[in-house]
Formats: C-alpha cells, sequence, structure tokens
C-alpha cells in the first residue's frame, strides 16, 4: 500500500491561496504542524526544501492525509514539476522523508528540491508562511 502522508512547507500550506493548495484542501485532511531535518530556501515565487538528516535545522510544514492517494499524487506530481518516470530530471523529487508531528516521526511524501542551491537565499527558521507573510 502507498504511503499516504504528504508533508508541504510552501505554496501547498493551506494558508497559501492558489489552486493547487484548494485541491489538496479537498483531498486531504490536515493532521498538523509538523518538521523535517533540512534547510528551506527561497526559489524566487515559491520556496524549495532540501533533507539532510543529520541537521539541527529543520523545516517546518503541514502534514496531510490523503484520500485517492495515487490520484492526487499524479496533480501534485505535475504541479511539482516531477516526472515519476524520470525522478532526477525536475526540479523537485519527490521522496519519502521522515517528518515529526505531536511527539512522534512518520514517513511522509516530500517534494524536495533536486537543482543546486550554491546561488539561493536561505529562508530562516525554515518556515516558509512567516517569510512569505513579511515579503
Amino acid at each position: 500500500m502507498e504511503p499516504d502522508l504528504l508533508f508541504v512547507y510552501g505554496t501547498l500550506l493551506q494558508k497559501i491561496e492558489n489552486s493547487t493548495s484548494h485541491f489538496l484542501k479537498k483531498n486531504g485532511r490536515l493532521l498538523g504542524t509538523g518538521y523535517m531535518s533540512g534547510a528551506l530556501y527561497d526559489v524566487g515565487s515559491y520556496p524549495g526544501a532540501v533533507y539532510h538528516p543529520d541537521s539541527k535545522e529543520t523545516v517546518t510544514g503541514e502534514i496531510v492525509k490523503l484520500r485517492r492517494v495515487a490520484a492526487v499524487l499524479q496533480v501534485l506530481d505535475e504541479y511539482e514539476g516531477f516526472d515519476p518516470l524520470w525522478p532526477q530530471g525536475g526540479e523537485y523529487i519527490r521522496s519519502l522523508v521522515p517528518v515529526h508531528i505531536n511527539l512522534r516521526t512518520v514517513n511522509a511524501w516530500v517534494y524536495l528540491y533536486n537543482f543546486s542551491i550554491e546561488k539561493l537565499v536561505r529562508i530562516p527558521n525554515g518556515d516558509y508562511l512567516t517569510y512569505w507573510n513579511n515579503l
């Protein structure tokens, strides 16, 4: 059975208004706020997260339990530019990552940034919503 949890940290957060975040609200149930080990970067009009399992830094986001997992992931893959047939080729790669919520750890799908971060600005505290609200 395919995992049904998704960790979102950017334009798919519930407080950010766009057609894909609305789609996710209709096709998932918010479990709460969580975090993963890693860093968050400003890619332009959206963020990109990089997973670092041993990092003390974290990326804050929301954990969503998906309904109709395969169909929802297909829509989100297109939105994120991820091609399961050529996973390394896009700007994002969908990976299962340990995410922390309510003092426990779960494995959730996360769209991780797949290009160079060398010239990107790091988002303080790994919190895109706070960063976005201050733009």
